[in-house]
């Protein structure tokens, strides 16, 4: 199977992912008052959650590597965007809602579009 797509297809798609992951960190450390609040950090943060997320389930797998993947980017924001540690847990479960949140908006506006 060749797969064919043009150079715009990866502004698109870079554009999409950091809607997905990076935006929803930015918004969440405005609302939970971070120290490193910009982009650059909360990108940062991003790239070395999905990392460790990645690691964490490769090694380790099954609910533990969920509890621990968890854990590991609560961690991750408490350092990089340097914000409370006892917020850092409800910090990441606001930035997964706001993430669901924006993927539904993708979704419905992708039907908006297609219709």
């Amino acid at each position: 199977m060749e797969i064919n797509f043009s150079t715009n297809s990866w502004l698109l798609g870079t554009l999409l992912i950091m809607a997905i992951t990076t935006i929803p960190v930015k918004i969440g450390a405005g609302l939970f008052g971070a120290l490193n609040k910009e982009l650059k950090h909360c990108a940062l943060a991003v790239v070395l959650g999905t990392i460790s997320a990645i690691l964490i389930v490769k090694f380790i797998g099954g609910f533990l590597a969920l509890v621990l993947t968890f854990v590991a980017i609560s961690l991750i924001y408490w350092q990089v965007l340097q914000i409370s540690f006892a917020w850092s847990f409800i910090f990441t479960i606001v930035v997964i809602l706001i993430q669901f949140a924006v993927i539904q908006g993708l979704g419905k506006f992708g039907e908006l579009v297609a219709s």
